[in-house]
């Protein structure tokens, strides 16, 4: 990142120059710097945006190369992408006007009832299907969730903020639908002071920054994901010292490569769930 010589692809890069450092939305630290291509003589500047990694002692790494940035397994990214056709909204029916016919003086108009919608009608069936809106906040097992998709949502903070253990549960339950938990929120549990033992979610990919820092107390973190893909900066910093973090088995390496940089303290330990 920060050596005299940064390779990039087949070019090679003369820097960094001038530079400034800035968070993104989750709490990551980011360089902004510029650097000049060849041996540094040419008047072109290029910008460069990059990730700044931390050590497991907490300090600054400044001279990560770009092939060490990303896990082996997440440098191959693939998407699919289905097109359906729109089909065009019919014309709606120009209404036809009515005469109504002029009431003789005897004569007495008749009450029409209004329909009631009983149970299990087409009316009630129709307002349970409304799709809820994304962004919406709502309480499941005393812990706030946020939908952030038409099938997901995101674990946002417990609703009584210290608690002392907290389930983040797999899936959860909103307006008749089921939402799979698959985030953690940027600074969910930040401060809690009494937090003590906390379960993730077997759906969970990702888990914002500073998610679990200065939990002083935790010191016991199961998690029963293998699907994280990222965790942000400082997420398990200034938590117990001698902290124990249980993760599935055929994750431990590749956790713990996931782990570095994110405030585990030295002293905390490792191992299979």
């Amino acid at each position: 990142m920060l050596t005299g010589l940064t390779s990039r692809g087949d070019k090679k890069y003369h820097g960094p120059g001038h530079n400034s450092y800035v968070t993104d939305e989750d709490g990551n630290l980011i360089n902004v710097f510029h650097a000049r291509p060849g041996d540094g003589s040419a008047f072109q500047r290029d910008a460069f945006l990059r990730v700044v990694q931390f050590g497991v002692d907490g300090e600054p790494i400044l001279d990560v190369e770009e092939e060490a940035e990303v896990l082996p397994e997440n440098r191959n990214v693939s998407m699919t992408i289905t097109v359906t056709e729109r089909k065009p909204e019919e014309p709606k029916p120009t209404p036809t006007p009515t005469v109504e016919p002029t009431a003789t003086p005897t004569a007495q108009p008749t009450a029409v009832p209004t329909p009631v919608p009983t149970p299990g009608s087409s009316d009630n069936q129709s307002n349970n299907s409304k799709k809820v809106k994304v962004g919406t906040v709502f309480v499941a097992k005393g812990m706030k969730y946020k939908i952030t998709g038409e099938k997901t949502a995101e674990f946002v903070k417990p609703s009584k903020k210290n608690r002392t253990q907290i389930t983040i549960l797999d899936t959860v339950k909103y307006s008749n639908q089921t939402y799979k938990v698959t985030s953690i929120a940027a600074k969910a549990c930040m401060d809690n002071k009494k937090l003590k033992q906390v379960l993730v979610g077997k759906n969970i990919t990702k888990i914002g920054g500073k998610a679990f820092y200065n939990c002083k107390k935790l010191k016991t973190i199961k998690i029963k994901s293998t699907q994280i893909k990222k965790i942000g900066a400082g997420a398990f910093k200034n938590i117990y010292k001698k902290a124990t973090l249980k993760i599935p088995s055929n994750k431990l390496k590749s956790y713990k490569i996931l782990l570095k940089g994110k405030g585990l303290p030295k002293s905390a330990s490792i191992k299979k769930l």
